[in-house]
């Protein structure tokens, strides 16, 4: 793995498939030039701790004086809750689920056009500095930057090597390649980490927020937290740390908050620092700069502290403010409901180039110019676990949510470990924007409609796409150290190197086992034996779907149907549907019947279980089988 990565421009106009690119420069002063884009990503930095965004404490001077002249998004939500997925997200406008990206070791498909690779092609010199190490070459995430400096070169020879402290060690890799570049217009990507765990700001920022006295107070009572702890990968604190170590979780809690928001602060002034470069090197207003991050942070406002373990609204929505003088209206507040994915579209709009086919995000300048047709979307966002992660008893859960008139749905599929989450969540937002008060037993004709939406989404979007979980060759040892200490990775990279990509966690966590499926419907069709059985009037007729390439959305959705079984609701009229599965010598099969499942079948001396289906994912069964080629029984 290269640390700076230079990719030449033929090449690239290969990759895009362009006849021919002229090599960017600085435009003559006869004819009015390209705007350049300045987009920069602080990583974990949820929207509620920027000032910008109304936190008492003044986090974001800088940004506050952008917002002022350019667009806020009150309402962005990324489409999951820790970078990985959420990257994969932001760089193709496409659902993570699609893409399949949900390990740590997944890598993202060359076939995907990513937002530099779109603005590469139309031109523009596309550049990234990274102080992340899983945006990069360890996660192809690099892909369409022609120029890209890594994270081990951005962290090398500093003590503080991850987080607290990134903004400033990215500007000091900037600054002078800013002063010998002149490629012009230019797609300049910046990726901090200042407000990722442990929380280290430099002493002028901590004194802003904080009592310097308490620090040592609290690294110890940090390090005494992770002790308790078995030995796994990540930060992850739930209440059992606490008692455990009896520390008072208050204290520590806001504590902890005000070093977050202290390294939002330092981050703020390197963004404004960066900012006063970019002018002296002749940037002037013929500029768009996008700031965004890819997820949140939380603080114990529902039992967790970190982030990847659940989708509150502390974990996906962040900030998203987007400045371009004399293309958008000055101090422009928009509360419309927006997601990450959007952005990349919306840059191809206001830059006037061609979004290529296939993005899932749309444009929001019609929001932005008041487009009275303007309706909002649903924004859904997900959560699905690393194998891995489950079997080092870190897993973060799976589960999706959605937002829609004003209201969130939770769907947990799949509790994170230490957490026993209800199955539905349901949430006022406009009341009850903290997320405490579950409806979901006051309203269950909008769980059941938001949870219908949630299935056919599903169908639609899970688990399309071609991707690798096992390790690129020649990682950088200094990245899986960075990624270790971030909190990605455990003692051991070579647990999370073994998890397996044949089936989705969603369809480990219905049955764990291995990929050797079988996928066999049951209908009330006749005597007639397929594979030699005959249970009573059932029939079985089978596929075999290994490598059928959508396996992975059918066992999906059929393990979001699962409900538990006390109180499963079955589809009111036939077909109905329950999952009857079981293991068979080294296959699992996996029985869908499609009427009450009234007879146990046993498969080689092994009986099977019943588990029933809640009716609301009949219908993206049905439409997920005629996508296969399966008979869906009628």
């Amino acid at each position: 793995m290269q640390p700076i990565r230079v990719i030449s421009r033929p090449l690239l106009a290969g990759v895009l498939g362009l006849s021919s690119l002229a090599a960017p420069c600085h435009a003559s002063q006869d004819a009015p030039r390209k705007r350049s884009v300045l987009f920069y990503l602080v990583d974990t930095c949820r929207a509620d701790h920027l000032s910008v965004y109304g936190s008492e404490r003044k986090s974001t001077p800088f940004l506050e004086e952008i917002a002022a002249k350019g667009v806020v998004f009150e309402q962005c939500r990324s489409q999951a809750p820790w970078t990985k997925p959420s990257m994969a997200s932001m760089l193709t406008s496409r659902y993570p689920g699609e893409l399949g990206i949900y390990m740590l070791f997944q890598t993202l498909d060359d076939s995907y056009v990513t937002l530099p690779e779109a603005l590469a092609g139309a031109g523009y010199f596309a550049a990234g500095f990274a102080a992340n190490p899983l945006m990069g070459a360890f996660s192809n995430y690099d892909q369409g930057f022609e120029y890209f400096v890594e994270s081990t070169v951005i962290n090398q020879g500093d003590p503080i090597n991850f987080a607290s402290g990134s903004a400033a060690k990215l500007n000091a890799k900037i600054g002078p390649w800013i002063k010998e570049n002149e490629s012009w217009p230019l797609f300049l990507y910046v990726h901090s980490v200042d407000p990722h765990e442990e929380y280290e700001p430099a002493p002028e920022y901590l004194a802003q927020f904080a009592d310097p006295a308490d620090t040592e107070r609290y690294r110890d009572e940090w390090r005494q937290l992770l002790k308790s702890r078995p030995p796994i990968p990540g930060l992850h604190l739930t209440s059992d740390n606490f008692e455990r170590t009896q520390i008072d979780p208050k204290w520590f809690i806001e504590h902890g908050k005000k070093l977050y928001d202290a390294d939002i602060l330092a981050n703020d002034t390197e963004i404004e620092r960066l900012w006063s470069m970019l002018q002296e090197e002749g940037w002037g207003e013929d500029v768009v700069l996008v700031l965004m991050s890819d997820h949140g942070e939380e603080f114990f406002e529902h039992g967790g502290t970190s982030h990847g373990y659940g989708l509150y609204d502390e974990l996906v929505h962040v900030p998203l403010i987007i400045y371009a003088p004399g293309l958008l209206p000055e101090g422009r507040r928009i509360s419309n409901p927006v997601r990450s994915l959007d952005v990349y579209p919306t840059l191809c709009d206001l830059l006037g180039i061609e979004a290529p086919p296939g993005l899932q995000g749309r444009s929001l300048l019609p929001l932005i110019e008041g487009d009275p047709e303007w309706q909002d979307l649903p924004v859904m966002s997900e959560k699905t676990e690393d194998p891995g992660g489950r079997r080092a008893r870190s897993g973060m859960g799976v589960g999706l949510s959605l937002i829609q008139d004003g209201w969130k749905l939770i769907s947990n599929l799949r509790s994170s470990d230490g957490r026993n989450l209800p199955r539905y969540e349901l949430f006022n937002l406009s009341r009850d924007p903290g997320e405490q008060e579950n409806l979901a037993g006051v309203h269950p004709d909008r769980v059941e409609q938001m949870d219908v939406a949630l299935m056919e989404w599903s169908a639609r979007n899970l688990g399309l796409a071609p991707t690798s979980s096992t390790a690129p060759e020649g990682v950088d040892p200094e990245v899986l150290e960075q990624l270790r200490a971030l909190g990605y990775l455990g003692d051991d990279e070579e647990e999370a190197e073994s998890s397996p990509d044949a089936l989705s966690p969603l369809a480990r966590a219905l049955l764990e086992g291995d990929d050797r499926w079988t996928v066999l419907v049951l209908g009330p069709k006749s005597d007639d034996e397929v594979r030699g059985r005959t249970f009573g009037n059932w029939s079985v007729s089978g596929r075999r779907i290994v490598r059928d390439p959508r396996r992975e959305a059918l066992l999906k959705l059929l393990y979001m149907g699962v409900s538990q079984a006390d109180d499963a609701e079955l589809a009111p009229s036939a077909p109905t549907c329950g999952i009857q599965a079981g293991h068979s010598g080294h296959d699992l099969k996996l029985f869908i019947s499609f009427e009450p499942p009234s007879l146990y079948p046993v498969v080689d001396g092994t009986p099977l279980g019943v588990v029933p289906l809640a009716s609301s994912v009949v219908p993206g069964i049905r439409a997920l089988f005629e996508e296969t080629g399966l008979d869906f029984p009628e």
